[in-house]
């Protein structure tokens, strides 16, 4: 078969894809914005991203191995990525789904008390939510860049369409400067 075209059974499954997110479009729309939130403030902040999913388990961005150029930057990066997916639903819904932000939430936790050092020991729960809101609104400003916006609905109804995206493809949906 030449190179570039698909074979009947690939297009048929990619037929079947398509027709299944649109017909189950409302049901993964907040999935596909979360998700869109972490890939695209990832890429914003430099961190590469692998590829984005989302099927009818949920949905998830795997990230290439980050190592963090200083741990204050780093955590920073950490913490609005850990954040962005809650926020880009914010922006788009006006609240955001309690179920799919819960894992969301522990992580953030977890990561909050590693950073701080804290071994066997617990932040106060009013400490961690002081650092919640402070990255929470970072995320909220870099989200609210038009552009960045822009790019995130691109991103989100692009894995609405198709379910899986890679890194290199999330990156080219970015919007250049100066159109």
């Amino acid at each position: 078969m030449p190179r570039g075209s698909s074979s009947p059974i690939s297009r048929l499954l990619k037929t079947v894809r398509a027709t299944f997110f649109r017909q189950h479009s409302e049901t993964f729309r907040d999935t596909a914005y979360h998700e869109a939130g972490h890939a695209v403030v990832a890429r914003y902040l430099g961190v590469p991203v692998k590829s984005l999913k989302i099927d009818s388990s949920g949905g998830i961005v795997r990230l290439d191995n980050v190592i963090p150029e200083s741990r204050r930057t780093g955590s920073t990066k950490l913490l609005q990525l850990g954040i962005a997916g809650e926020v880009a639903e914010q922006i788009k819904f006006g609240d955001w789904n309690r179920h799919g932000v819960s894992d969301d939430r522990r992580k953030f936790h977890s990561l909050v008390q590693y950073l701080a050092g804290l071994r066997g020991r617990v932040l106060p729960g009013s400490t961690v939510a002081s650092v919640r809101e402070y990255h929470r609104e970072q995320c909220l400003e870099i989200l609210s860049q038009p552009e960045v916006w822009e790019w995130l609905e691109a991103v989100a109804e692009s894995a609405l369409e198709r379910g899986f995206l890679t890194g290199e493809e999330i990156d080219r949906l970015r919007p250049t400067r100066g159109e």
